[in-house]
């Protein structure tokens, strides 16, 4: 599998734009046919269509060795990894499979996967905010004790609001802390 870069080979290196560097890193990454390689955000800063070349890449790739990335982005973590480690604060906070994991989050199928991935981006970029998970009409009673279970046992000091409508309001605390 090739990165399509032949119209670049005459360029230097620092004259390639972001995705295009992005690109080479991830060549040279492979190049040398390690048994281990490490991916820091992969995908950042690719084009759409850049992004699934890369994860398609990177799915044939650990057919042949092991790679390590890490990634902000959820539904990455999920189509490119086998094994996951959701870290929150520099701590680990939950692992395992993707089916692992949303088994363990999701039992009902009604409270997203995207709440983690909403618990880490609000409680990293956003302290003192307010984290408001958003339900379908017809979401049961369980599903959203199960809501506030997660996110109050993952943010230290987060405050859960009522109920208003379809939306659950929670205010993130001005520093941050893991449980």
């Amino acid at each position: 599998m090739q990165l399509d870069m032949a119209f670049i080979m005459k360029k230097r290196a620092k004259k390639l734009s972001g995705g295009e560097k992005r690109k080479l890193c991830l060549a040279m990454a492979f190049i040398g046919g390690s048994k281990l390689v490490m991916l820091d955000e992969p995908t950042a800063g690719l084009d759409p269509q850049s992004r699934t070349f890369v994860k398609k890449m990177i799915e044939q790739k650990k057919k042949e060795r092991a790679i390590v990335l890490t990634t902000h982005y959820l539904d990455e973590a999920e189509a490119m990894g086998d094994w996951i480690y959701i870290m929150y604060m520099g701590r680990s906070i939950c692992s395992g499979t993707t089916q692992f994991l949303k088994a363990k989050i999701d039992k009902e199928k009604d409270v997203s996967w995207a709440i983690l991935q909403g618990i880490y981006e609000a409680a990293k970029f956003a302290p003192g905010m307010f984290l408001n998970v958003v339900f379908s009409q017809n979401v049961s009673q369980h599903n959203v004790d199960a809501t506030r279970k997660i996110i109050n046992k993952n943010i230290e000091g987060v405050k859960t609001g009522e109920m208003n409508g379809c939306q659950l309001r929670f205010e993130l605390p001005r520093s941050q802390q893991k449980k």
